[in-house]
């Protein structure tokens, strides 16, 4: 149970680390999938996309625990690993 507690707060972690520079509008420097794998570590969730004009895969950032109604960071890369765009999602305030 401590390796899997000590697994959710490093990506935790990771998560406030890539919330912490969307919020300093620094995510520019962050160009490829390498570059987000190095910094923040494996996404929750990657998406393949059968939209090949608009982006091949999604990837899907949140803290581990909570799912419902948190905060979410979605990136989205071309077939070459490249980020296209990116969205925040802000956790609902309910």
């Amino acid at each position: 149970a401590d390796e899997q507690k000590k697994y959710v707060r490093e990506a935790d972690e990771k998560f406030e680390k890539l919330l912490a520079v969307i919020q300093s509008n620094e995510i520019s420097q962050y160009k490829t999938q390498q570059d987000f794998l190095k910094a923040f570590g494996e996404p929750i969730l990657k998406k393949e996309s059968n939209l090949p004009k608009e982006y091949a895969q999604r990837w899907l950032y949140r803290y581990c625990e909570k799912m419902q109604g948190s905060e979410k960071v979605y990136l989205y890369f071309d077939a070459q690993g490249t980020l296209l765009k990116w969205e925040h999602k802000a956790a609902d305030t309910q």
